[in-house]
């Protein structure tokens, strides 16, 4: 497999990927006990400053780490969980504010940001910000969340298997129990226009649905959220896929696109779609679209460590 996927060709690919979906692994050996890792876990019509936070310890993220969870999950500090990346907890519009255009007749990004302003409230926005859950919402849009991240040390974990050598597998529990509709927490990374260059093998780019978009006022270029190199903890939380013969895992959060009442920027906001323990692993379904880029970059880089150490 390493073979193939150095030798570059999409058909190679392919059929790389029809073959992890054959894969059976061996028999693993029961994961030991780990002793947890010492040190720290994890009105205006303007938009706010973009929201950062000190990484440091809560109570409630310690208490994730006890019991069967030891087994599982380990602590990591924040600060090694975004190593090269900058963590913000809000929309970041600063780099879209100072987006020229690529040519004459394209939109600047501070004419995007206008017509952003523009945008009016739909139904079901008044809905999200007039219901029960209208306060973790506004706590949400100000940088609040229900999400911690930790390392994956499960041997049967499709995490810790796709992850490449050398990378940490890392992944989002829930700080607390959550119900099914409960907001947990927001996409947080720059707004892009997709007419922005970004690297193709980005697997932390959202693309707002244009037609949501049009629905609120909206009619300029279609734009993106990317968490790549700015993010928050939401950018942790993984797919829900696992090959065969691996246990079945279902979605339990869902991504929805909300306009924000005082800034009006879109959010994307993490729901919960079922119940989630305290604990419990947050996981979405990214859909096809996401492994089409996602599969051939993990692919490189299992690959390309494959091809060192057998150089070694």
């Amino acid at each position: 497999l390493a073979a193939l996927a150095l030798d570059g060709a999409d058909a190679q690919e392919d059929a790389i990927l029809r073959q992890l979906q054959n894969y059976t692994p061996e028999p693993a050996q029961a994961a030991p006990t780990r002793k947890l890792a010492s040190g720290d876990h994890a009105g205006s019509a303007s938009p706010p400053a973009t929201s950062r936070r000190h990484c440091g310890t809560t109570s409630s993220e310690r208490i994730l780490f006890s019991g069967d969870r030891r087994r599982r999950y380990e602590r990591v500090s924040l600060e090694e969980a975004f190593d090269g990346v900058e963590r913000v907890d809000t929309l970041d519009t600063g780099r879209l504010r100072s987006f020229a255009g690529v040519s004459a007749g394209s939109a600047s990004g501070e004419a995007i940001l206008a017509s952003l302003k523009r945008c009016r409230m739909t139904d079901d926005d008044r809905a999200h910000w007039c219901g029960e859950e209208a306060a973790g919402l506004r706590a949400i849009a100000g940088g609040a969340g229900l999400l911690a991240v930790a390392r994956d040390v499960c041997v049967s974990s499709p995490v810790k298997l796709f992850t490449p050598p050398g990378a940490k597998p890392l992944t989002a529990l829930l700080t607390r129990a959550v119900k099914p509709g409960q907001p947990l927490a927001q996409y947080a990374g720059e707004l892009l226009c997709e007419e922005e260059e970004e690297p193709s093998s980005n697997t932390y780019m959202y693309e707002l649905d244009p037609s949501e978009l049009s629905a609120r006022g909206y009619h300029g270029p279609p734009l993106r959220i990317s968490a790549a190199s700015r993010g928050g903890l939401a950018r942790f939380v993984n797919d829900a896929w696992a090959p065969a013969p691996l246990p079945r895992r279902a979605p339990n959060t869902y991504v929805e696109l909300l306009l924000d009442p005082k800034t009006k920027m879109p959010l994307l906001v993490l729901f919960a779609s079922a119940p989630i323990p305290r604990g419990g692993e947050a996981l979405l379904d990214y859909g096809p679209a996401y492994w089409r880029v996602a599969a051939r970059a993990l692919i490189r880089e299992h690959a390309l460590a494959c091809g060192a150490a057998l150089r070694r």
